[in-house]
């Protein structure tokens, strides 16, 4: 069994989640729902799948600025622009083309 599955795509980029992560939502559920009734329980999977969106929202944000750098920084390269010597200082990982 992969533990990892897919949920989608955004801009080309996969979104996995680990089947560990409704295991954390079942148990934030089962404690919440002790605690405080029902509300708890759906207040505690609201609260974990937020913190999962933003998680998401923030690496898609990384993906994405990384292939504009990326892609930027290949069509200076190609087309032979001096600027490539200030991006090599600033960027010294990123001399492969996308």
């Amino acid at each position: 069994m992969k533990w990892p599955f897919q949920i989608g795509k955004l801009f080309g980029i996969p979104i996995k989640v680990h089947a560990t992560f409704l295991l954390l939502l079942f148990f934030i559920g089962i404690l919440g729902s002790r605690q405080a009734g029902a509300s708890g329980a759906i207040f505690g999977m609201v609260s974990i799948a937020f913190i999962f969106l933003c998680v998401v929202l923030h690496e898609i944000r990384s993906g994405l600025l990384h292939l504009i750098v990326c892609n930027f920084y290949w069509l200076l390269r190609g087309a032979g622009n001096s600027l490539h010597l200030i991006i090599d200082f600033f960027l010294p990982h990123a001399n492969a083309a996308p």
